[in-house]
């Protein structure tokens, strides 16, 4: 006998009264101080946003069981506790669905509501999110382990119709229909207003069905089942294990190839780091066979690790599909896999979905980004700063800690950079020097998205190839920046960009512990990178920069 499905709410309250029956399996509420209480002394004939909620879910599908959570107040605002604290009261009941048609676009909320989310999807529940109105951003609605949902704005789909989003910037998997015929308690009809809170429901709905089918489906499950009921069905280039970010870590051990001189501090990423292994090798089979016999000899260490990441700093050395063997070799132990490094194709992407392990996420820049950052504005009226690394080592860091301080006194910002391997610090990846326009427009489409107050760039890979002034030049008349910085701990580096420096002493801002830096003729302003307030300083000049 199929067990039944458990359906959960998390909103304003559902007033069950309105529909004549007592349906409701919990009728909660979470209160200011987290409390988990009884819903009492409400209005149960009020046609409120829960209820509507609940209304579209029973109009389009049957429901076992559903059960509704209670923290938005009156005036339709909650605290990130008050949501985080919802969905583990879900997870501790064993809640099959969750339909959250709220959510954060503060980047503060991120981590408290990323954290929640995982041990959600640890535990196969299934959370359908509503992106915000705003459109930009949403937390839980765009992470990874969440079906992330906005509407139709063009009223295209009717009924249950949506789109599937392919590798969406924003992480909203579904477009749906949100306008959906009514009944009130008198008999009235109405049409739900054109909004994401109301797309999600459909959605719900349509997750429901799949569940009655094959109940414990896993969300890569449920996506590939909504991409082939989605009206968008020839979605080439796409992959349902393959993913472009990375909030789905929790736990990772590192295999470094061939980058000894470069360190990574196991401080400076967006999840716990278990180890760092370090191969030195050039023979792809050697390396494999090293990177097998550590994971067979730690089963323990795997119990707790989720992800196992390869930064390849040999890739571009490798024959074509060489790549293919990590990918291969890692499947077996079960573990989602990211790939930093070149020479994979895309047919051994289709034989990890063939061989039967369609739940391990896989992230690779094999997807192309390009058709997701494109076609933005480019009038963006945020201040940009460009960081250029001529150090090669500090700026993961710089960008890792500045970003930390900026988040922590209330700042939205994006951080970017040119090297792929610091995706694993939170990073956008976008390659300055690619097909002309591409790179400001990729800006723009960020901008976009995110609605940052501030943008922060970080060229390294660039400088890597070309350290001469050349490449600084090209980078500041091509691109228009509020203020530049350079990390210099090389005195040929200094002298190298000398002229710039003085050129535009303005907005330049020099990193670095060399004693020359101090004395500029041209007055340039100097911070030393290794100090121990060095991060205090960079915020506050910026802030004051800007100010002025």
């Amino acid at each position: 006998m199929r067990k039944p499905t458990r359906v959960a709410i998390i909103d304003d309250g559902i007033n069950e009264t309105i529909f004549n029956e007592k349906f409701l399996e919990y009728n909660l509420e979470i209160d200011a101080e987290l409390q988990v209480v009884s819903r009492r002394n409400y209005h149960d004939l009020d046609f409120n946003h829960a209820t509507i909620c609940a209304s579209i879910i029973r109009k389009y599908t049957k429901c076992d069981l559903m059960s509704s959570i209670k923290i938005l107040n009156e005036r339709a605002k909650s605290t990130v506790n008050q949501l985080v604290r919802a969905v583990e009261w879900c997870i501790e009941k064993e809640m099959d669905l969750v339909n959250i048609s709220l959510g954060s676009t503060l980047n503060l909320d991120y981590e408290f509501l990323r954290n929640v989310v995982n041990q959600a999807y640890d535990r196969g529940m299934i959370i359908i999110a509503a992106q915000s109105n705003e459109g930009i951003f949403t937390y839980p609605a765009s992470l990874t382990n969440v079906i992330g949902v906005n509407c139709d704005k063009a009223g295209i789909y009717t009924e249950r119709e949506f789109a599937f989003n392919i590798y969406p910037l924003n992480g909203i998997d579904i477009t749906a229909n949100a306008r959906h015929k009514l009944k009130d308690y008198l008999g009235r009809e109405f049409i739900t207003q054109n909004s994401n809170s109301f797309a999600a429901p459909v959605v719900t709905s349509i997750i429901n069905d799949f569940l009655k089918q094959k109940p414990k489906m896993t969300i890569e499950e449920i996506r590939g089942k909504l991409r082939t009921a989605s009206l968008n069905t020839d979605l080439t280039e796409y992959y349902p294990n393959v993913y472009h970010f990375l909030d789905w870590i929790k736990e990772a051990i590192i295999f470094v190839i061939n980058d000894q001189g470069n360190p990574y501090n196991i401080e400076y990423y967006d999840f716990k780091v278990r180890e760092i292994i370090y191969i030195d090798s050039n023979d792809v089979h050697v390396i494999t066979h090293l990177i097998s016999s550590y994971l067979s000899g730690s089963m323990q260490t795997l119990k707790t690790t989720d992800t196992v990441v390869i930064v390849n700093q040999i890739s571009s050395y490798m024959s074509d599909g060489q790549g293919n063997l990590y990918l291969k070799e890692l499947s077996k132990y079960g573990k989602d896999i990211v790939y930093l490094g070149e020479n994979i194709d895309k047919d051994v992407l289709q034989l990890l979905e063939i061989d039967g392990i369609k739940n391990i996420k896989l992230y690779h820049q094999i997807i192309n980004k390009s058709d997701i950052l494109n076609k933005a504005s480019r009038d963006v009226q945020i201040p940009f700063i460009f960081i250029y690394d001529f150090d090669g080592v500090k700026m993961n860091s710089l960008l890792f800690l500045l970003s930390k301080k900026f988040r922590e006194n209330g700042y939205s910002l994006v951080t970017v950079s040119d090297s792929p391997q610091e995706i694993l610090s939170g990073h956008k990846i976008v390659n300055p020097f690619k097909e002309g326009a591409f790179f400001e427009s990729s800006l723009a489409s960020l901008c976009s998205v995110h609605d940052p107050d501030i943008m922060i760039i970080g060229v390294k890979r660039a400088l890597a190839f070309s350290r001469d002034k050349s490449t600084v030049d090209r980078m500041m008349n091509n691109f228009q920046s509020d203020l530049h910085m350079f990390i210099i701990n090389d005195v040929s580096d200094l002298y190298n960009i000398n002229d710039i420096i003085c050129e535009r002493s303005d907005n330049v801002l020099v990193l670095s512990n060399i004693n020359e830096t101090s004395s500029f003729e041209c007055g340039g302003n100097v911070i030393n990178c290794v100090a121990e307030d060095a991060i205090d300083k960079l915020y506050f000049f910026t802030l004051n920069f800007f100010r002025s």
